[in-house]
């Protein structure tokens, strides 16, 4: 099993980051105003304050958030929103989110069970799936483009 001792800075920051900025590309994959943004907000911090008591170590513990923790997470989000302009955004936001995947994949593969390769996989996915579902879009409660881009979320996560 895992911890974070076995991996250094950067490696942990990715693993701890993808599941955020990819719940976040998923928010912007198929904007539905307000009310649906907040719903969905609301489903990430669900899903991160869940993902905070998992069973696996290796999860709860890249789910520990210290005082100001992603900082540069924010600062980096800060900056690309002010920017990526209009559909410029939300597509940069999605192919970073799958490059982190990938980067995700390949370390875990590296240094990770297998057991802990598919747990983080799955906590990727549930965490996306859960943004996806919390509005309902053109009375589908997963849109076509988030349909989408939770099946190449998938295939990154196994590369």
């Amino acid at each position: 099993m895992s911890s974070k001792a076995d991996y250094n800075a950067q490696e942990w920051e990715t693993l701890r980051d993808t599941p955020i900025f990819t719940a976040l590309a998923m928010l912007m994959a198929s904007p539905n105003g307000l009310v649906g943004a907040v719903q969905e907000s609301s489903a990430l911090a669900r899903s991160m304050a869940d993902a905070a008591k998992h069973s696996n170590p290796l999860i709860a513990a890249l789910n520990q958030r210290s005082e100001g923790g992603n900082e540069d997470l924010k600062k980096y989000m800060q900056e690309t929103a002010a920017q990526k302009k209009g559909a410029e955004l939300p597509q940069f936001l999605e192919d970073n989110a799958l490059m982190m995947c990938r980067l995700a994949a390949s370390i875990l593969a590296a240094k990770a069970t297998p057991d802990e390769t598919e747990l983080y996989k799955s906590w990727v996915l549930r965490q996306a799936t859960a943004v996806a579902q919390a509005a309902k879009e053109g009375g589908q409660t997963i849109s076509a483009s988030e349909a989408e881009f939770l099946g190449e979320i998938g295939e990154a996560l196994t590369k």
